[in-house]
């Protein structure tokens, strides 16, 4: 299997990933705000503003990511043109990991990240005050996002830092 392909592979997984978690939590909340009857216009023009901005996401990640590979420059930091998993070294094994755990925090906390800033902009205009909670879970998924932003992107500098402290390690008894 060539590098590219596994990454479009990849960023397609995500992709889904994030579209079947945005529509587990989506049809509920929506649901609740129709059965309670809060049919504010506002409330649900900024659930389907939400429901549009992570389709449009789907999309743009399942039809460019080819384009997203090649600007991201992935297939850059691991040895070969083709994965032979055979015979893979442990550090093309663990950049692939961490590609994978970058990728999985990034698109698990995209959502609800997009989903509280909307939030967050709709009560601005309010009169009542946010919780410091709110405030909190927000900063919470914004330090998610950039984290698995920077691990899917840095993949090889992370790898080559645990290697570098892992021989540190080894050279020193302990």
């Amino acid at each position: 299997m060539l590098k590219k392909d596994f990454f479009i592979i990849v960023i397609k997984l995500f992709s889904l990933h994030a579209l079947l978690m945005f529509g587990f939590s989506f049809v509920p909340d929506l649901v609740y705000e129709l059965i309670n009857d809060n049919r504010d216009i506002a409330s649900i023009g900024m659930k389907f503003t939400s429901l549009f901005i992570e389709l449009l996401l789907f999309v743009l990640l399942v039809y460019f990511s080819p384009h997203i590979v090649k600007f991201l420059k992935l297939e850059d930091g691991i040895e070969g043109e083709e994965f032979n998993f055979k015979g893979m070294s442990a550090s093309s094994i663990m950049k692939i990991g961490a590609f994978i755990i970058g990728g999985y925090m990034l698109i698990s906390s995209l959502p609800v990240l997009i989903n509280e800033s909307i939030v967050l902009f709709n009560n601005t205009f309010s009169t009542e005050e946010f919780d410091w909670r709110f405030k909190k879970l927000w900063g919470i998924q914004l330090v998610r996002v950039v984290g698995g932003y920077l691990l899917m992107t840095n993949y090889d500098r992370v790898v080559a830092w645990f290697e570098r402290n892992y021989r540190k390690v080894e050279g020193e008894e302990l």
